[in-house]
């Protein structure tokens, strides 16, 4: 994943409600 891109609430709001729903121990690429 690229850090230089930008990403809507919507994209963030989706990879958390994944991970929540997925039960699985997801290390995300979003970079500070």
């Amino acid at each position: 994943m690229d850090c230089g891109l930008l990403f809507s609430k919507n994209w963030l709001e989706s990879q958390i409600c994944y991970i929540n729903n997925s039960g699985l121990d997801i290390v995300s690429g979003v970079c500070d």
